[in-house]
């Protein structure tokens, strides 16, 4: 099933945060990811895609993938952007008890890790195939 959320309510019930951006000048050691990064870090963050032919940095990768898809922002993509354009992404499996039995927190490992998921449909569809009977 996919779904559409503007409010962002199932990602706040799933525990999925949006990461707070702070001027560069802020004490490191109040920086706690996800939380709270500082700006350049994150405009800097690499960021790898089986779709680019190399790491670019997050606004370049962001245009490149855009433009690789025809992808182009209206009013209402820009409107969702602008208020959560720094959430978190997840993937969740969960079976028909409501049992989460598998999931993928986007930037769970890090900063590094932001923008970063499962390579294709082969590990999604692993973890179904994992799922017992």
């Amino acid at each position: 099933m996919l779904a559409s959320d503007a409010d962002v309510q199932t990602h706040r019930a799933f525990g999925l945060p949006k990461v707070g951006l702070v001027p560069d000048e802020t004490d490191p050691a109040t920086l706690q990811w996800p939380h709270r990064t500082a700006m350049s870090q994150f405009l800097n963050l690499p960021v790898t895609h089986d779709e680019l032919p190399e790491t670019k940095k997050l606004v370049e990768a962001t245009h490149l993938l855009h433009e690789k898809d025809g992808y182009v922002f209206t009013d209402a993509d820009q409107q969702m952007y602008a208020a959560h354009g720094t959430q978190m992404e997840g993937q969740f499996l969960i079976d028909s008890r409501g049992t989460i039995r598998w999931s993928y927190v986007e930037g769970a490992k890090g900063l590094e890790d932001f923008m970063n998921f499962p390579a294709g449909d082969d590990k999604i569809l692993a973890a179904v195939e994992a799922l017992p009977r």
